[in-house]
C-alpha cells in the first residue's frame, strides 16, 4: 500500500514540475490584416434512415478569410 502511494506521489510531483517548467509553443507567427483563400471539396452521402429519401452530392467551393486581429476574423464561403 505504501509503495502504491509513493509511486502516485512521485508521478504527481513529476507532472506538476513538468507543467510548471513548460512554456507555450509558438509554431507560427501571428500576422494580422492578412487575407487567405482556401479551396474545399467534399461529398454528401446520406446514411441511416435518410438514405432512401436524400441523394448523394458533391460540394466544391472557395472560402475566404480576413483576420483583423488575433481573435477576430471575417469568413465567407462560396459553394
Amino acid at each position: 500500500m505504501r509503495t502504491t502511494f509513493s509511486i502516485a506521489r512521485d508521478t504527481m510531483v513529476a507532472l506538476f514540475t513538468l507543467a510548471c517548467a513548460s512554456t507555450a509553443a509558438a509554431a507560427q507567427d501571428a500576422s494580422f490584416g492578412r487575407f487567405e483563400v482556401r479551396p474545399f471539396v467534399g461529398a454528401f452521402i446520406p446514411a441511416g434512415s435518410h438514405e432512401g429519401s436524400l441523394n448523394n452530392g458533391a460540394s466544391i467551393g472557395l472560402q475566404g478569410a480576413y483576420s483583423f486581429s488575433r481573435y477576430i476574423a471575417a469568413v465567407a464561403t462560396v459553394a
